[in-house]
């Protein structure tokens, strides 16, 4: 799958642009912090089951994000069932 960048509004550039300032920061760091962001409020599962590039699984920051997610989900099934062990 090609990569593309797709060009942005005058007004959604506009703001970037503000928010770059606002940070000090130029605006790809700036686009780039805004997509990390993003990504930390997005449920995984939903990207992942929606992905038209499964190429990509192995390096994707929604894969590792779902990892970390079943892994936290993991361990606390464990520690409830730990916790029922030692009162039940």
């Amino acid at each position: 799958m090609a990569s593309y960048a797709p060009a942005l509004n005058l007004r959604h550039s506009k703001t970037v642009k503000r928010i770059a300032w606002a940070l000090d920061k130029p605006m790809t760091r700036t686009i780039e912090r805004m997509i990390e962001l993003f990504v930390e409020k997005i449920d995984p599962d939903i990207v992942c089951k929606r992905c038209r590039d499964k190429s990509y699984c192995n390096e994707c920051i929604f894969r590792t994000k779902q990892l970390a997610k079943r892994k936290g989900e993991y361990r606390d099934a464990k520690l409830r069932r730990i916790g029922t062990n030692t009162f039940g």
